[in-house]
Formats: C-alpha cells, structure tokens, sequence
C-alpha cells in the first residue's frame, strides 16, 4: 500500500502533491464528484480539473474524474472532492470549517492530512460553487494559500482562463480487459459542465479485439448510454484482432 508523508503546507502543498509526479506515476490521484452530479458540480470540478493538470509533466498520465465512492478513492495518495454542502460524505462534513455561512461563502479545505488528504470545494451556492472550482484552476492563487481552508465569496477574484474542453474524450486511459465466460460488461462515467452538451453530430468509436475462439453465432457487441442500447455488431473470427464500431449519439 502506497504511503507519504503528511501535507505540511495546506492548499499549495496538496496542489503540489495532487500533480507531483510520484503520486501520478502510481495513478494515486483522483478527482471526485458525487454520483449523479449536478450541473454546478460537474462544471465546477471541470474548472478545478483544468488547473490542477497543468503541473502533470506526465504526458502518459492523465488525472481521472470519478463518482466518489469507497473503490474509486481506495489507495488513494490525493483526493479532491467537488461537491453541493448537502452531497458531500458525512465523515468528510464532519471535519469542514462551521465558521462560514455557505449559502453566501464556498470553502476549499484540506481534510484527512494524516491519512488521505483531501480538498474538498463545496457550497451551498451552485454560482459560489463553481467561482471555488474557478479558484482551483488557478494555479498562481492555489500556491499563495499555506493553510489548510480558503473561503471564496462574491467578492473574490479568481481570475481562471477561459475553459478549454477537448472536443473528443477518451472513456478509459489504457484500455480495459473483460474475461469471463457469458455476458460481460464494462461501464465509463463521462462528465461536462452544465453549460456543454453532445454535439448534433457527436460518435462513439468503439476499438476492441477479442479471442478468435467464441461463439461467433452467438457473440455481439453492445453500447449503451444511459442504460438505453444505441447499436450494437455481430462479432466475426476475421476481425478478432481489431474490431472497431462506430455509433452516432442519438
């Protein structure tokens, strides 16, 4: 099991930890919102995201962001959490500053710095919310904060660069392996902030290989979106080293 030593720095010591390259060259950083985001949650942490990347010197690892459960944050050296006040944990909110009020502040606090640290960005404001992911992708301002909590309100300056998202995005970094006899299936969680959507035009390119000895009477491939099937094809044995399927989103 992965170990370092505790932060010592608060914000600007995690933000230096989250990107460090011993914590990304063992995939020990994670970026979390809670299962079936709101739109402030997802464009906030989007936000958060764009910043805290830029000190990944890695090109061959990318930092992911995951629903916060028990198996995505396991092992975990630096875990940041994007969340609405009433979404966050209860382990988590029992260890948040109570001197703000967060229908009018958003705080960024770093919590379990003996054993997991973790920045947490919550509000109880959509608006205040995202200006505290806005914070986060500043990485000048992050590396100014030595304590373990900011608090952002109206009158904070935030100064973030316009957000750049990527027009194509990768459902899995190096690929996954099923195995198994029947049925098998494999599931991605794909985040965008409140004010993007799935281009008219937008695909699915599926690139898979599978063994040669199924039963091709009987194998076929199938994607879903939101549990609702949208193509699925047959397998064949000629194929069975690089098979690719394409799919418009409906």
């Amino acid at each position: 099991m992965y170990t370092s030593k505790p932060l010592t720095g608060g914000v600007s010591d995690f933000s230096d930890r989250f990107s460090g390259i011993d914590t990304l060259t063992k995939n020990h950083s994670v970026l979390t919102v809670p299962d079936k985001s709101t739109g402030a949650e997802l464009e906030a942490a989007t936000y958060a995201l764009s910043g805290l990347v830029k000190g990944n010197t890695l090109n061959d690892r990318a930092i992911p962001m995951l629903p916060y459960r028990s198996d995505a944050v396991k092992n975990k050296a630096a875990v940041v959490l994007v969340a609405m006040y009433d979404r966050v944990p209860s382990q988590l909110k029992a260890q948040l500053s109570t001197s703000e009020d967060l229908s009018t502040h958003a705080l960024l606090q770093v919590v379990n710095k003996d054993t997991q640290p973790t920045l947490v960005v919550t509000s109880k404001d959509e608006n205040l919310l995202v200006k505290a992911g806005r914070f986060a992708a500043n990485e000048e301002l992050m590396g100014q904060i030595t304590s373990d909590l900011k608090v952002v309100d109206d009158a904070t300056e935030v100064s973030a660069p316009p957000l750049s998202i990527s027009s194509n995005i990768a459902l899995t970094e190096k690929g996954d392996k099923l195995t198994g006899a029947h049925h098998q299936e494999q599931m991605y969680f794909v985040s965008l902030p409140s004010n993007r959507s799935i281009a008219d035009a937008g695909k699915i390119r599926l690139d898979f290989r599978y063994a040669q000895n199924l039963d091709f009477e009987r194998s076929l491939v199938t994607v879903s979106i939101n549990n609702t099937p949208i193509g699925s094809k047959r397998l064949t044995k000629e194929l069975a080293n690089g098979d690719k399927l394409d799919l418009p989103v409906p």
